[in-house]
């Protein structure tokens, strides 16, 4: 068999096991709902609590409202008194919040902000912040 043929063999396999390991995840994904995503947001939640006293975590996004799609990442809203906030708070909540993606099979997208990021500035306006006050389900 010359190299270019067991060139394309591999590559062939290759993409075979990415599309099946793409069609396995989204049907995972597909069959999550509401109350999945809300259980991740409170395991989120917990460990959280391990690293900071305080925050406020909302669940927003096509999850909260009820209508996720098989491409549907969990949306959390992650809000952090200022004295706590810091880089090394926000590199720990990262490596929270991928560790449940990968136990979960799942794109959790966090929107991590201080509570003077929000309140204190015109964002606390912001079309943004307005619909995840509003949809959002307090975890």
């Amino acid at each position: 068999m010359s190299y270019e043929t067991k060139t394309n063999n591999t590559l062939k396999r290759s993409n075979t096991e990415i599309l099946n390991r793409n069609e396995y995840i989204n049907s995972s994904q597909q069959d999550m709902d509401q109350k999945t995503a809300l259980q991740i947001a409170k395991e989120l939640a917990n460990r959280l609590k391990t690293i900071v006293p305080d925050f406020k975590m909302l669940l927003y996004g096509s999850y909260a409202r009820g209508h996720p799609t098989s491409d549907s990442d969990i949306d959390i809203y992650i809000e952090i008194p200022h004295r706590y906030f810091s880089d090394d708070l926000k590199n720990k909540v990262t490596n929270l919040v991928w560790e449940l993606s990968f136990l979960n099979e799942t794109v959790i997208q966090i929107s991590l902000y201080s509570d003077e990021q929000v309140w204190n500035t015109p964002r606390r306006s912001s079309p943004f912040i307005n619909s995840v006050m509003k949809e959002g389900i307090l975890i």
